[in-house]
């Protein structure tokens, strides 16, 4: 888990950006409306999942230093 989660992380990151930069296009909210909702929930969702994943990196970090 230790060696997989910054890559997990890493890819969340990068698709986080990819979507931002989707988002802040000015014409991505002209588009369909359901691929308009889709992609900020999957933005939020993403976001959730990044502060999980970093917290629990800081577990195992934390446990790693302690033994």
């Amino acid at each position: 888990e230790r060696q997989a989660l910054p890559l997990k992380l890493e890819a969340l990151e990068a698709e986080k950006q990819q979507l931002e930069s989707a988002i802040s296009a000015p014409q991505f909210y002209a588009g369909p409306q359901a691929e308009v909702a889709r992609r900020l929930e999957r933005l939020g969702a993403i976001g959730a999942e990044l502060e999980s994943g970093y917290a629990r990196w800081a577990e195992l970090e934390a446990a790693g230093a302690a033994s």
